[in-house]
């Protein structure tokens, strides 16, 4: 199926989703509301995939998906999904594996939070969301996934740039530095 950029397309914080979803192009945001505004929990790339985990564990799909741009996603039904890792032990395992590394990825970019100050923060998210060099997400969305304010984010942004570590344009980040990055990451 094809999203248009912004168009909603499945989770409302608590609902079911459509069963599996695999982001063949474009970008998706899963996101929370809060009190103060949405916190964003995560962003697909092409080759992610998502819904699995509530769907086969039975539980409320916990997030929102937007489209951040056009996306083209597979969607499966719980029966097809299923089907598809019981007829096919290579899908299945590959599957688990997708699994086991979204979970190292989560515990880690957790930990990498705790305590840590903004730029080293915003250091380590930028090399973990880079595609060839391009972190291609509006600084909105990444306050939003460190939970801060985006004029606090765009300080930081403004400083690295100074220093020689980023350009940020409209709508992206270029990394020139990532040395430099992953040594205020690591501070």
């Amino acid at each position: 199926m094809t999203f248009q950029r912004g168009e909603r397309f499945f989770g409302d914080g608590g609902g079911t989703g459509p069963g599996v979803c695999i982001v063949r192009a474009g970008h998706v945001e899963l996101s929370v509301p809060t009190s103060w505004g949405r916190v964003v929990v995560g962003v697909l790339h092409p080759g992610d995939i998502d819904g699995d985990v509530p769907l086969l564990l039975g539980i409320p799909v916990p997030y929102t998906a937007h489209a951040l741009d056009d996306a083209i996603c597979l969607l499966f039904a719980a029966a097809g999904f299923e089907s598809l890792l019981n007829r096919h032990p290579g899908i299945s395992r590959r599957w688990l594996s997708s699994v086991a590394q979204r979970l190292a990825t989560s515990h880690g970019r957790l930990i990498s939070l705790l305590g840590r100050p903004l730029p080293a923060q915003l250091a380590g998210l930028l090399i973990e969301e880079a595609e060839d060099g391009m972190v291609r997400l509006p600084q909105r969305t990444l306050a939003a996934m460190l939970g801060v304010a985006r004029p606090s984010l765009n300080k930081v942004v403004k400083d690295r740039e100074r220093r020689g570590h980023v350009s940020a344009g409209s709508g992206a980040i270029r990394l020139l530095d990532e040395d430099g990055l992953a040594a205020v990451r690591d501070a």
